[in-house]
């Protein structure tokens, strides 16, 4: 995102012109004309103005005007994957890949956003991709390159190996570097790589974690600025607004969080009225008070996006001071909130809601291995908690309520193993444990959707500027392939037939349920979905069977729902719909919408990545050891066999030591003494498990069962 405050005059009446349709392209000194400028200031303005929409892509310098991207061919997109030289990048809009030779990339590398200029369409019949320049790199979201330092032959290298880059980069050699370490790789004007700092030996625990931030891009240190405008904000609640708020200071609320969490969000309260229905108060902590428009801290935690949960380290999106301390909802402590109250019938109806601004002082700060122990009727935990236990127990009756409307209607639960690594002093793993996922959990859960639910649709309802949660159909190809396996697998009766309907995925993963291929099939169906992502524009979410859905609940680390948390109070509660105010919203909440789906995934991807990582070194030391699992895939390559604590590892066709067929549409490899399929039982051995290429290698022994 852009840097620029958005209310430089320029910025709104160039894009009011692209917007109808009525931007010409133009040079600077045509466009000053246009716009009557005669001064120097309003000249400095303007073309600061110019490199904002530059930088965003909704405009671009070519042959010495500015122009919009797309009506001159240009493509925005993501650059994927980097190989040797080679670059792919997605178009954002399409999620379309188009292939860029060494030549034409402009030094991009993997992350960065650029617009492109197709050059070669491929025939209708070819699988190659289609063949594009880059023409500007729109935003660098990554500073440096992070590689291993090696030297052969006298000759230093740098080996820059993950998931979606791998090169071989020379560099000067250094007397500061040896081999092994990490390092920072940058280019300089002539666009030659240089190594710009050392990040410390790769088999340090702290490299590691440094390591995986940097690769991701993802930035660990708030800067000064930022620090000190959180360090400015008052502890204290300035008087007037127990005033302006509704004050809750006496109403029994209650936190339930994982007990080792410590940026609270969110507390619930429930109570029954007169003509018994539930009143559920969902209260969600008012960051955006506290966190004003084009502050530092605003910015920064724009940039960032949302926070990242790293094993035993927490990235926050906002400083410790606000995430941890004045935003979080702590027991016995006034905290300002925005709160969501719902009356809802015996039938699990919202009938009637109010969203308003609040003060609360929470009653318990509650844990969910409490809750779960008061719900199963431990006395001691009941005796602990004996003044607010009759709440509880109403709430875990509501939470079931709506939960099985909500799978009336066809959402879709996938139950899959969550695993937690467990690390000592020095951030080595010790232990994998599995996530539990009690009725606390699932109460909380249910609480927050239908808080979320119900802001969506006061907002559409009010048709005013807004951040959806939105997730479309899955792939029908998809659908057919896992399906079509399920019913291979002796479970006909589950086909989908109607991908429209999620209630058709719902009855397939529900009737696998227990069975040997009961995991496999949810990890293959999750796959099969597509990617729920932020929007401005309503399409529903599929997956919750929901027509309206956002994120409302969770604004301390994650940057969309302060956003909605800033339009609930611009539009309902100081009133302010002008057509002004609507333009801004409509302007820049794509904008924002498409880079907060962005840092998520980078986040989502980077916490599985340290996964894998902390998975392999756990394995380490069993290496010789045999273990039972299950087939959980089936590749041209082997198949993958998954452990009781969710460890997965490959077994080679190589390794097979028979002749073998790969049959893709029944996930089966054919050989002549065993068929391999998704769901065999098997007792494989550990050959290998490395930390560094993020691989585990077993040997198969036997099958064990079905």
């Amino acid at each position: 995102m852009g840097s620029l405050n958005m209310r430089n005059n320029f910025v709104e009446r160039l894009q009011t012109l692209i917007q109808n349709s009525k931007f010409k392209p133009r040079t600077i000194t045509e466009l000053k004309e246009f716009l009557e400028i005669r001064n120097v200031k309003k000249e400095r303005e303007l073309i600061d103005a110019l490199h904002y929409l530059c930088s965003e892509g909704i405009l671009i310098e070519h042959k010495k005007k500015y122009v919009v991207p797309g009506e001159f061919g240009f493509i925005k997109g993501e650059v994927v994957r980097s190989s040797n030289g080679y670059v792919f990048v997605k178009e954002i809009k399409t999620e379309k890949e188009y292939f860029v030779p060494p030549s034409h990339t402009k030094n991009t590398i993997v992350e960065d956003i650029v617009l492109i200029q197709v050059i070669e369409e491929p025939g209708q019949d070819s699988n190659k991709n289609a063949v594009a320049h880059v023409k500007a790199i729109l935003k660098r979201e990554k500073e440096f390159l992070v590689g291993t330092y090696v030297v052969e032959a006298g000759i230093a290298y740098v080996e820059v190996d993950t998931k979606h880059t791998k090169l071989k980069l020379k560099v000067i050699a250094s007397e500061k570097v040896v081999e092994g370490h990490e390092v920072l790789l940058k280019t300089d004007e002539e666009g030659k790589w240089f190594v710009h700092d050392v990040l410390g030996h790769k088999d340090e625990p702290t490299t590691e974690i440094l390591t995986l931030l940097y690769n991701f891009g993802i930035k660990s240190e708030f800067d000064q600025e930022t620090l000190d405008e959180a360090d400015n904000i008052p502890n204290e609640i300035p008087e007037h607004e127990y005033y302006m708020r509704r004050d809750l200071r006496e109403d029994v609320i209650v936190t339930i969080d994982g007990a080792d969490a410590k940026d609270l969000d969110d507390a619930v309260q429930l109570r029954i009225n007169e003509q018994g229905n539930y009143l559920l108060g969902v209260h969600i902590a008012d960051v955006s008070y506290y966190v004003e428009k084009d502050s530092y801290l605003d910015i920064e935690a724009l940039e960032r996006g949302t926070s990242v949960y790293l094993t035993n380290k927490v990235v926050p999106m906002l400083p410790q001071r606000l995430s941890n301390g004045i935003c979080s909802l702590l027991p016995n402590v006034e905290r300002l909130t925005l709160s969501c109250e719902m009356e809802i019938d015996n039938e699990g109806n919202v009938v009637s809601y109010e969203i308003f601004d609040s003060v609360i002082k929470t009653t318990a700060r509650l844990t969910y291995d409490e809750v779960n122990l008061m719900i199963k009727g431990d006395q001691d935990t009941i005796n602990k908690y004996g003044d607010i236990k009759d709440m509880l127990f109403q709430m875990s009756q509501l939470s079931k309520l709506i939960r099985q409307k909500r799978f009336q209607k066809g959402s879709v639960d996938f139950d899959a193993k969550e695993p937690k690594i467990i690390v000592d002093k020095d951030n080595v793993p010790v232990e994998i444990r599995i996530r539990e996922r009690g009725d606390a959990e699932k109460l909380i859960e249910e609480f927050m959707l239908i808080a979320n639910e119900t802001v969506a649709k006061h907002f559409s309802e009010a048709k005013l500027p807004f951040v959806y949660r939105i997730h479309d159909l899955p792939s029908e190809a998809k659908v057919a392939l896992v399906s079509g396996l399920v019913a291979r697998l002796g479970y006909p009766e589950l086909i989908v037939r109607n991908i429209e309907d999620p209630k058709e995925i719902q009855k397939m993963i529900e009737g696998v349920k227990g069975s040997t291929i009961d995991k496999t099939i949810q990890t293959l169906a999750i796959r099969m979905m597509s990617k729920a992502v932020y929007s401005e524009e309503n399409i529903g979410h599929y997956g919750l069977a929901k027509e309206f859905y956002t994120h409302f609940t969770s604004p301390i680390r994650r940057y969309p729902d302060l956003i909605v948390h800033r339009l609930i109070r611009e539009f309902f509660l100081e009133h302010n719909i002008t057509k002004k105010t609507r333009d801004y919203w409509t302007r820049t909440l794509p904008k924002i919408t498409e880079h907060a789906s962005r840092k998520e995934q980078k986040a989502a991807e980077a916490e599985r990545e340290l996964l894998e990582i902390k998975k392999a070194e756990y394995m380490k030391p069993f290496e010789g050891c045999e273990f039972e699992g299950v087939i959980s895939n089936v590749t041209e390559y082997g198949f993958y066999v998954e452990l009781e604590n969710t460890v997965q590892g490959l077994v080679s066709v190589e390794s097979l030591e028979d002749f073998t067929r790969f049959e893709e549409e029944g996930y089966m490899i054919l050989g002549t003494k065993n068929t391999f399929t998704i769901g065999d039982k098997v007792l494989v051995e550990l050959v290998r498990a490395d930390k560094y290429s993020k691989k585990i290698d077993f040997k198969f022994l036997k099958k064990t069962g079905n």
